[in-house]
């Protein structure tokens, strides 16, 4: 039995060695395939990222750009908003000055009257209240 054994014992350690090496093939390919799958797996989430970037990208100059126009209508309201009180501020100082204009108007005509009275041989005249100047008015301006 002991030479059995002894005969048999190249055989076993070959064996052996035949198994180690093929569990030993097996956990390579395993291990292998594992390193691919976590390669494919940051692959994967490289390329989610990548797509939830682009994503952002397109939303944000999205909102940039209704952001300028935002602006743009603000501007826009802006200076219609300048322009208005300009126009008005115009209109209050025409307004001044055809009042002031129309005083001195009348006290023009109150001193040609009393010139007139004077020219006229002192003769006391009721000289009518209209105008006789020509100056015109336009309503259009006020």
């Amino acid at each position: 039995m002991e030479k059995k054994k002894a005969r048999n014992l190249p055989l076993i350690q070959e064996f052996n060695w035949e198994l180690t090496s093929v569990v030993k093939r097996q956990w390579m390919r395993n291990r292998l395939m594992q390193l691919e799958e976590q390669i494919v797996g940051y692959h994967c989430q490289a390329f989610e990222i990548k797509r939830q970037r682009l994503k952002w990208l397109k939303f944000s100059s999205k909102k940039e750009r209704e952001m300028e126009a935002r602006k743009l209508a603000n501007e826009r309201l802006r200076l219609q908003n300048e322009r208005m009180v300009l126009l008005l501020r115009k209109k209050e100082m025409e307004s001044i000055d055809f009042q002031q204009g129309s005083v001195v108007h009348q006290n023009l005509c109150q001193i040609l009257r009393k010139i007139r009275f004077r020219v006229d041989g002192g003769e006391y005249k009721k000289i009518p209240m209209t105008c006789t100047c020509t100056r015109v008015v336009s309503w259009n301006a006020i």
